[in-house]
């Protein structure tokens, strides 16, 4: 009898992103979404899971629901509310169902943490969760490449203070600022012998680091068509697997349209919203969706409110 995982979570949006990283770890599993209200009305297989979200509802409420059914239940959270990843969730389930890791063939992305990754974080949190999240969602990439730059595009008044920065008195000293140096060259249209390392320097978490720019506004007012470019050359030099080179590009401030003609370029993206309320205001739903639309089917995208999420 076919398995059959059941979700019960209030974010459709991230219901929908989690069912389908589920089924590239549970292949042969029925996975689907259900309201929390319509549980009463509705008959489980033996094989059946829940999966629910225990910060909106709660494992005791659903075994009142079905009191004649035995389903296990298990949280999409772990004991610090954060969300659990799909590849820990599957273990999971299998482990409730007593069924053994199946023999995948995963020979498409066997190297998945030898290659090379460009990965857009686009923050509306403020910047204390916002770099939490990074410094928690890029540890693997840290760890595993031999070279990852980091790119801020937005205001450089939002950006991290660095090091290697020299400040005066009329802002940042030119020197020290790579991005506004390369978006300089870059709007010129001589980008044919650009080397990328050349305009950064190692920053406290270890990414090779763009900088802030000399003029705190700098990225925001760089025509899109100069930004596109400077993904692009990032994206090249990711793609070459003898590199072991990954891109964290870090986005705030630029404007939806902007962001539909640069997210395609990236591997995976991660929506960093600001908190639990805002999650379910209409107007970000409305935007993160439309953006979503608008994007590659087979990126990764990630939707949440300054948690973990892992692959």
């Amino acid at each position: 009898m076919q398995s059959t995982v059941h979700i019960i979570d209030s974010d459709p949006a991230y219901s929908r992103l989690l069912i389908g990283r589920l089924h590239a770890h549970l292949p042969g599993f029925s996975i689907q979404s259900i309201d929390k209200n319509d549980i009463s009305c509705k008959t489980f297989g033996e094989n059946d899971v829940i999966l629910y979200d225990s910060k909106t509802c709660k494992s005791e409420s659903i075994s009142r629901e079905i009191p004649a059914q035995h389903v296990p239940t298990i949280s999409l959270r772990d004991q610090n509310s954060f969300r659990k990843s799909a590849r820990l969730l599957s273990k999971t389930v299998r482990n409730e169902l007593h069924i053994s890791e199946a023999k995948v063939d995963f020979s498409c992305n066997a190297d998945f943490t030898h290659r090379g990754r460009l990965v857009f974080f686009i923050s509306l949190s403020d910047f204390s969760k916002r770099e939490t999240y990074i410094s928690a969602n890029t540890t693997m990439i840290r760890n595993n490449m031999n070279f990852v730059y980091r790119l801020n595009l937005m205001p450089g008044i939002r950006m991290p203070h660095s090091k290697f920065e020299r400040s005066t008195s009329r802002g940042i000293e030119r020197s020290a600022s790579g991005i506004s140096e390369l978006l300089l060259k870059l709007s010129g249209k001589a980008n044919s012998n650009i080397l990328l390392s050349s305009y950064v320097n190692l920053d406290d978490m270890g990414f090779h680091n763009f900088g802030r720019p000399v003029r705190s506004d700098d990225i925001i007012d760089s025509d899109v068509s100069v930004l596109t470019t400077l993904i692009n050359l990032l994206r090249k030099e990711v793609d070459m697997p003898e590199n072991k080179v990954s891109a964290v590009v870090v986005l705030e401030g630029l404007s939806f349209k902007k962001l539909e003609l640069l997210c395609p370029l990236a591997h995976e993206i991660h929506m960093i919203l600001p908190n639990e309320s805002e999650n379910e205001d209409s107007l970000f739903n409305n935007e993160i969706e439309s953006l979503f639309r608008s994007l590659p089917p087979q990126q990764l995208k990630f939707v949440n409110a300054s948690e973990r999420v892992f692959a």
